[in-house]
């Protein structure tokens, strides 16, 4: 086999990287009936994992409260369970003007 293709380079994550992929696998939240999607990514700064939710005018705002605080928890138990205690959660929304989620996938 050879490793000359652009997809068999080695890459190795950063560890904020490779929770962000954990934290996806395991719980993003995705419901485009209600109108709110939740996923994980690692922040910029090298010491935060970013809390994307996306919603519409017409979420539930509690549902969407719920998901939040059920994220938070969960980075801070992923935080502890490793011992990474530098590791802070930012929640990063973006309402969009549309009546229902829609994948482009």
């Amino acid at each position: 086999m050879s490793n000359n293709a652009p997809g068999d380079e080695q890459y190795v994550p950063t560890r904020l990287e490779w929770l962000a992929v954990k934290l996806n696998s395991l719980f993003q939240y995705e419901n485009p009936n209600e109108g709110l999607l939740l996923f994980y990514n690692a922040g910029t700064d090298g010491k935060s994992i970013d809390i994307t939710v996306i919603y519409t005018p017409k979420t539930n705002k509690e549902l969407m409260d719920n998901e939040i605080n059920n994220a938070e928890h969960i980075v801070s138990i992923f935080k502890n369970a490793q011992g990474w205690q530098w590791i802070e959660s930012n929640v990063i929304r973006h309402e969009q003007g549309v009546e229902k989620l829609t994948r482009s996938d």
